[in-house]
């Protein structure tokens, strides 16, 4: 088993798209039916989805080329960890 989907909740939207988009992400924008605008990006294999909606406790570990952070957190507190790969 895989993980392929990962939703982030947020009342901060357009402020945690920005976030990510820093870390490299890229992001398009969906609306599946009568459902709410979100923003939606491949990660591999992995579809990571920011939607509106009140805040999780979401822990999130990312591996990226020049990541200059060891970690922090994002708009609405999850905590981000950050490694460099050699």
């Amino acid at each position: 088993m895989e993980l392929s989907l990962l939703v982030l909740k947020t009342d901060k939207l357009e402020e945690t798209k920005r976030f990510y988009e820093h870390l490299g992400v890229m992001f398009v924008q969906e609306k599946h039916g009568d459902g709410p605008l979100h923003y939606s990006a491949a990660l591999g294999d992995l579809v990571l989805e920011i939607c509106p909606g009140e805040a999780g406790g979401t822990r999130l570990g990312f591996e990226a080329v020049g990541c200059t952070t060891g970690g922090g957190k994002d708009p609405d507190g999850q905590t981000l960890r950050c490694t460099t790969e050699n």
